[in-house]
């Protein structure tokens, strides 16, 4: 009798050799949020994987991404790991590269404003850059420039000495440096207390 209990455990229940999990061999299918269709739960919870939705993913060949790891910060509040992911999440459009940070998700999901998904990046003065000039003002920032952001790692401004004032009401060395802080110019000369 111990001999039958024995191998019908054996059928009923696979181990995953990569896992070492054992699950019960039943199909209940499964899409991962990794984009994966599992037999059932119990495979899906041994990858360490959560549910996106019951029954199988829809092809994944339906968007094709590369395995690159360049970060953007859906609207959605989620990471995704390249713009390409993104895109994939039809729903989704981008509030700005890079990871999604609590600060920045904070302005970025409380807003509810209808904008279009339309990609023309503009720099808001909050320093973020913006798909589009409605996004950036429904997020209570105003144009600095059109294009994306400047990081101060990437200015390289002469050192003359042309004061001018910028509207967050710093007076800057001259005006590269003032953009290099995606500030607007508010007037020439030193800004007056």
């Amino acid at each position: 009798m111990f001999l039958i209990i024995v191998v019908l455990a054996s059928v009923a229940f696979t181990e995953s050799k990569s896992t070492g999990c054992a699950c019960p061999r039943v199909y209940i299918p499964l899409c991962g949020e990794d984009g994966v269709t599992y037999d059932n739960e119990c495979t899906m919870n041994c990858t360490g994987a959560t549910k996106l939705h019951d029954g199988s993913c829809e092809s994944s060949t339906a968007c094709p991404c590369p395995l690159t790891y360049i970060p953007v910060c859906g609207d959605d509040g989620k990471t995704y790991d390249n713009e390409c992911l993104l895109k994939c999440a039809s729903s989704v459009g981008m509030a700005y590269k890079g990871a999604c940070q609590e600060a920045k998700l904070a302005a970025t999901v409380e807003p509810v404003c209808t904008c279009n998904k339309m990609y023309f990046p503009v720099c808001g003065s909050d320093g973020v850059t913006y798909n589009n000039e409605c996004l950036m003002t429904c997020h209570g920032a105003v144009k600095s420039h059109d294009g994306e952001c400047i990081r101060m790692a990437d200015c390289a401004c002469q050192r003359i000495m042309n004061p001018v004032c910028g509207k967050d009401g710093k007076t800057y060395n001259n005006e590269c440096l003032m953009n290099c802080a995606n500030v607007i110019e508010d007037y020439p000369g030193a800004c007056k207390i």
